[in-house]
């Protein structure tokens, strides 16, 4: 049956068709489906015309799919199907049926067939349905309209409705011709006594009858506003079987019905049963969660959908033009696209629909989350064309990432204005492998990434709702590497959990402050071209055979080289096995133990550390000795560097860091640290940032060699770097840091260059200013801001006491300018209220370009002869 066309009253003679309780209610006689009405049935008058007429060019209308499951035979043996998609198109063309049969008179022998349409426990539905099948109901109708039944007999030539308007009364009322109303067959069932008046209220049944006669109301006020020559907001011409079958002699309708109920019915549609494809019955749920009103994604795939089978139409015109015994060789893309059977149509509304629905929303939507995955997959599609994105309205739109809205078809018109057969073969592909799978995709140092897009809690306007989630520059990177693994070939689970960790690997880097290091297109489109040249199902094979790039400034680059510094050393000299790990009994391969290190502590999968040698070239021979000191330096439990800070919680332990920069040089100074955040702390991304850095090889090399801490005396001729990496190492500087300052770094600040965390911190070459304040006879700092070992002060601005025949206040500025106070932390002292600088209005000077201490001294000593002078 899945392979032949059908027509709507064999399909009922083969089975009964039960609309299951979870399906909306009929939505073809709405109110406000004028339109809809209309088009659809002219376009089955016109088809049952052509048919009558045996036009040349006539072809049988083939309808849209229509899904259900198969119940268990009754006891009887009887078949039952419960449409899941095309309950709408059913209702319909079983109202068509009955209206043909009950105007041909063959509603007595149709009326058994007819009956086996009905609703599972909708009982006012169901009950409506059987008493329209009952002949004697509709002996009253028949005889009312006896009066405005064509005159035509049976052995006349074929005439359609466009040849009627002289002979056909019904035609001449229309026309204002006669005052004689029709029979409205809504209105003669209504008055049945049959029909409960609590019908009225059932929306199946009142639409039901409405696409059998219109609505009376809107019917009546169209005929005046014609009269009137009124523009008509909705034109109801047309819109119910009644109305186009107005003009319709007998003779016509019995030839309809002789077709309908032949093996040459002019409208026929597939059915497909979803039994054979083991699908749940909870899909009828899942199809029907979206809703009463149609939901964008709906609209989206009709337009879909549309495209597709417009393009399939266009290839059986070609097709027509092939010789029989050539088309066997014919590839025929569009007909396997939108086949029955297998088909992107069917898929979306079955298997694939069945893979969204783990993820449901807590009302049982799937649509948003379903759309949003075809824009991301159309967004991945357009991405590796390499089409530039700039002002391309399908990016613009697809990188929207809103499956909530869609109200434009085409953007997804991506490829000059089409969208490519290969789209549809990969997206029946890559989903048909990835439902094999179905789960999220675990990810190495990162939290499960959800192929399909999730919903989540979200809060809005004051109410939690939710939302799909939306994705990250990261997960645009996941997503075509796990498209691109199951284009290539089915899912096997090593090469699978090889490719994302590799994957993962190269887009797990962070910058010193914690940002992620992918976070724009450019960077996204530098990793997709980087994978894209690989084999996703064996790549190792591929990284060994790739160059080491040379420029080590990117990130990038460094994760990519050392993703093949790493294959090479897993695959041993032939690339055909896997390298024996030498060391010990800790590790079966290189593999393992690489793995084992890509996770741990904060290493997020870079640890050419472990294995650099101090030039920073790959060196495999030190690695036991330093992974195992990895272990007891960043271990998450006892790691050196984990100590805290009661107060303040800051990771306090110095020593790992003075050790490290007792390595370090001018260069790793300068490229590693200057103006980097955070790296005179022991946090995650800092040390990350350090044992990684290019110009740190040296230094990571021999701390994670464990050599001993490097003594060396402070420089005697001043460079800044070079005290600087003294002042680290081998003082208690990095101790009060470490301890006082959570997460600072160097940079300049008041002239100054100041290890700072945000809006204080220690000057590191205010040495003149340190020295007089701690060393000057009669000088006292105000508060104890000394930093222990190191002659340097915690502070930019510091007061300090004076004895000068008495105790005066002071503040020493950042930029150097030194104030008179009243008090500790008091304001500066006022010379002159209306001063126009500060000189004037205060007592200071500036000690900026001042070097010596007597100097310094004289200054102070004129203020306070000056202040005092002033009070007398």
């Amino acid at each position: 049956m899945a392979n032949r066309p059908i027509s709507f009253y064999k399909y009922l003679k083969d089975q009964a068709i039960e609309i299951p309780i979870i399906q909306r209610d009929y939505a073809q006689g709405r109110i406000g489906k004028e339109a809809l009405r209309k088009t659809f049935l002219t376009s089955l008058k016109k088809v049952l015309d052509d048919a009558i007429c045996a036009k040349s060019d006539y072809k049988p209308l083939q309808l849209d799919f229509v899904y259900g499951s198969t119940l268990p035979p009754t006891n009887s043996g009887d078949i039952t199907i419960q449409p899941l998609d095309g309950q709408q198109r059913l209702t319909t063309l079983w109202l068509l049926h009955w209206y043909i049969a009950l105007r041909a008179g063959k509603l007595a022998e149709a009326g058994n067939t007819l009956m086996r349409f009905s609703y599972e426990t909708r009982i006012s539905s169901r009950t409506f349905c059987e008493k329209m099948c009952a002949v004697e109901n509709f002996e009253a109708f028949l005889e009312q309209i006896k009066d405005y039944e064509n005159p035509l007999k049976k052995d006349e030539s074929c005439i359609n409705n466009d040849d009627l308007k002289d002979v056909n009364k019904a035609s001449k009322h229309e026309s204002g011709e006669t005052n004689k109303t029709i029979p409205r067959v809504a209105d003669f069932i209504e008055t049945r006594t049959w029909f409960y008046s609590k019908w009225k209220q059932d929306p199946t049944i009142q639409s039901m009858l409405r696409m059998l006669s219109s609505d009376k109301e809107e019917s009546e006020e169209n005929g005046r506003k014609r009269k009137n020559k009124k523009d008509l907001k909705i034109d109801h011409d047309n819109d119910a079987i009644e109305k186009i079958f107005a003009s319709t002699p007998k003779v016509n309708f019995i030839k309809y019905w002789e077709l309908l109920i032949s093996d040459r019915s002019p409208i026929v549609f597939y059915h497909l049963s979803l039994n054979k494809f083991g699908l749940s019955d909870d899909l009828y749920v899942k199809m029907n969660a979206r809703g009463k009103a149609l939901t964008p994604f709906e609209n989206f795939k009709a337009d879909l959908v549309g495209y597709m089978l417009g393009q399939r139409e266009k290839e059986e015109k070609k097709e027509k033009s092939i010789a029989p015994d050539e088309l066997k060789t014919v590839d025929l893309p569009w007909k396997r696209i939108v086949d029955p059977r297998d088909g992107v149509p069917i898929l979306m509304d079955t298997t694939w629909a069945n893979l969204f629905w783990k993820y449901r929303s807590v009302v049982n939507q799937i649509d948003e989350a379903f759309l949003t995955f075809l824009n991301r997959f159309f967004w991945n599609e357009l991405f590796i064309t390499g089409i530039a994105l700039e002002n391309n309205i399908s990016y613009i739109h697809l990188n929207k990432d809103n499956g909530a809205v869609f109200d434009d078809f085409s953007p997804y018109l991506y490829d000059k204005g089409a969208i490519p057969v290969t789209f549809f073969d990969d997206l029946i592909t890559v989903l048909n492998r990835f439902g094999k799978y179905n789960r999220e995709v675990e990810v190495p140092n990162q939290k499960a990434f959800n192929y399909r897009p999730i919903y989540i809690d979200k809060e809005k306007g004051g109410k939690n709702v939710q939302v799909v989630e939306e994705i990250t520059q990261s997960g645009r990177i996941f997503f075509f590497a796990i498209t691109k693994y199951f284009k290539e070939g089915e899912y096997d689970h090593i090469s699978f959990q090889r490719w994302i960790r590799v994957v993962s690997n190269l887009i797990s880097g962070v910058d010193e402050d914690g940002s992620p290091q992918i976070r724009s297109v450019e960077q996204v489109r530098i990793v997709i071209d980087k994978l894209a040249i690989l084999d996703s199902h064996k790549i190792y094979d591929d990284l060994v055979k790739q160059e080491i790039n040379q420029d080590y400034s990117k990130p990038l680059n460094l994760r990519f080289n050392e993703e093949i510094e790493k294959a090479r050393q897993i695959l041993d000299d032939d690339r055909s096995e896997l390298r024996v790990y030498p060391f010990e009994n800790r590790f079966k391969t290189w593999e393992e133990a690489i793995n084992k290190y890509e996770t741990f502590s904060f290493f997020k999968g870079s640890i050419r550390f472990l294995y650099h040698n101090e030039k920073g070239v790959a060196n495999w021979d030190d690695f036991d000795k330093k992974s195992k000191n990895a272990e007891n330096f960043f271990s998450k439990d006892n790691g050196y560097y984990l100590s805290t800070n009661e107060v303040n919680g800051t990771k306090n332990n110095a020593y790992l860091l003075k050790l490290l920069y007792s390595y370090t040089d001018v260069c790793g100074f300068r490229n590693a640290m200057w103006w980097k955040y955070h790296v005179y702390s022991n946090n995650d991304n800092s040390w990350l940032h350090l044992l990684n850095h290019p110009d740190m090889s040296y230094a990571a090399h021999h701390l994670m060699t464990e050599a001993p801490l490097r003594q060396y005396k402070k420089p005697t001729k001043y460079a800044f770097e070079d005290n600087v990496l003294y002042l680290l190492s081998q003082t208690r500087l990095l101790d009060y840091v470490a301890e006082n300052m959570p997460n600072p770094w160097i940079r300049d600040y008041h002239n100054h260059k100041a290890i700072y965390p945000s809006s204080t911190g220690i000057f590191l070459n205010a040495t003149f200013r340190d020295q007089f304040l701690q060393t000057t006879d009669g000088i006292s700092l105000a508060q104890n801001c000394s930093v222990e070992d190191t002659g340097l002060l915690f502070g930019s601005n510091i007061n300090f006491l004076y004895n000068y025949n008495g105790i005066y206040h002071f503040r020493w500025y950042s930029n150097d300018d030194i104030y008179l106070t009243s008090d500790i932390d008091s304001d500066c002292i006022i010379r002159n209220k209306d001063g126009q600088n500060d000189m004037e209005k205060y007592f200071m000077f500036k000690a900026k370009d001042i070097i010596d201490k007597t100097q310094i001294l004289e200054n102070l000593n004129r203020l306070i002869y000056e202040y005092n002078g002033l009070k007398s």
